[in-house]
């Protein structure tokens, strides 16, 4: 089996959701750009897999003896219907099969039963999060030492605890408005400057107590014990964090508070104590060098467990190199041209614009509907459902879904 395409099959996967792997003129663009260097004949086989349907068939397969047994009886079909290679058409079966997820799923839930869900891998949409969510640290931080250079503040309890809540609102909001940013291009969505107005509130806001209440606690544990101090100092930048993950669930579609906050949690623990080490070390970047780390972290977190957790989402897609997910949930995602849609249709040169709402997706009672404006009709999408909208299209991925 070739191992560097299955690399790249599931690359694709994962970017796109498993319904690609039912769709051969979908697929076929992006196997011929990931896949360029592989075997034309290697290509070509796996090709035929998709063309033929063996996805559903090997999805079908419940045990792993009955996956062989298929795998084997289309290998033979591949191979007659082709007039390939038997051992290219059995590795290009192979290749399918290790990239069906539900298949991997299978084979490893035994040692993970209590959890029913692989972790993903880090995406480029998680690396874009991460890295605006350092620029936007660095600079919130630039801001509040300017202007704490201009103020005084003497280290009484109470002065310092304002100290710290206003570092923590300038250096959240910071980190607030680059995520947002990172949100509407990924989206493809104009600028909307009023959109600004609420996350930078709420950003303001939870930094600032958030930072506060941490300070306080900090003020009265640090002198206990080193032990205490050290845990203490990792559990402050935890709530810090955790402050900061409740503000951006506000404006990322379908992320659920509890969760945001415990990433948050999570990010602002780690990246704090990095921050920590490198604001102690001998060099003068430290304290810069280590805020950009703790804004890039805590962007990292809450950006990778909203895409390892999320149970249906959408996979947006312009084009044959750019798509982007986007979670379903108690929220509906509205597809239009109004700025207040979660995806902005892009109107091509000399098409009709599109209406200010021209879909919405959402979850009702356990299924995926979609209400299309255009027929005004409503209809059950399936796991793997491709919809075209005619700037874009999407495709449904629904963990609840797998018939």
């Amino acid at each position: 089996m070739n191992t560097r395409l299955l690399a790249i099959v599931k690359r694709i996967v994962a970017e796109q959701g498993e319904g690609i792997l039912a769709d051969a003129a979908r697929i076929k663009p992006f196997i011929k750009d990931y896949a360029k260097n592989e075997a034309k004949e290697e290509r070509l086989a796996f090709g035929r897999c998709i063309e033929f349907g063996f996805y559903g068939r090997l999805k079908s397969a419940q045990t792993p003896g009955e996956r062989r047994r298929v795998k084997a009886a289309l290998a033979q079909q591949l191979q007659r219907a082709s007039e390939l290679d038997a051992s290219l058409c059995a590795a290009a079966l192979d290749v399918l099969d290790a990239a069906i997820p539900s298949a991997a799923l299978q084979t490893t839930q035994s040692a993970a039963p209590a959890l029913g869900w692989t972790p993903p891998r880090v995406s480029m949409r998680t690396l874009i999060f991460a890295i605006a969510a350092g620029a936007g640290a660095l600079v919130g931080e630039s801001i509040s030492s300017a202007v704490r250079a201009q103020i005084t503040f003497s280290h009484v309890l109470g002065t310092h605890i304002m100290e710290m809540s206003f570092w923590g609102g300038v250096l959240s909001v910071g980190i607030s408005v680059a995520l947002l940013a990172a949100q509407h291009i990924l989206q493809s969505k104009p600028f909307n400057l009023k959109n600004l107005l609420r996350p930078v509130l709420l950003g303001i806001l939870s930094g600032a107590v958030a930072s506060g209440i941490a300070q306080a606690v900090f003020n009265v544990t640090s002198n206990i014990s080193p032990v205490v101090k050290a845990v203490s100092n990792a559990l402050c930048w935890g709530l810090f964090g955790a402050g900061l993950g409740f503000g951006v669930s506000l404006f990322i579609p379908n992320y659920p508070k509890q969760r945001a906050m415990l990433a948050g949690l999570l990010g602002g623990t780690l990246g704090g104590a990095i921050y920590v080490a490198l604001l102690s070390s001998a060099t003068n970047a430290g304290g810069t060098l280590g805020v950009i780390v703790l804004g890039f972290v805590i962007g990292l977190a809450i950006s990778w467990v909203e895409e390892a957790l999320r149970e249906a989402w959408l996979t947006v897609i312009w084009g044959p190199k750019e798509s982007r997910a986007i979670a379903l949930g108690a929220k509906s995602i509205v597809f239009g041209s109004s700025r207040e849609a979660d995806v902005y249709l892009p109107t091509r040169r000399g098409d009709i614009p599109a209406p200010p709402i021209r879909a919405i997706v959402m979850i009702e009672n356990g299924k995926v509907i979609m209400d299309d404006r255009a027929t005004n009709q409503r209809r059950a999408l399936q796991n793997g459902s491709e919809v075209d909208l005619g700037s874009l299209r999407f495709v449904v991925n629904a963990k609840f879904d797998k018939g």
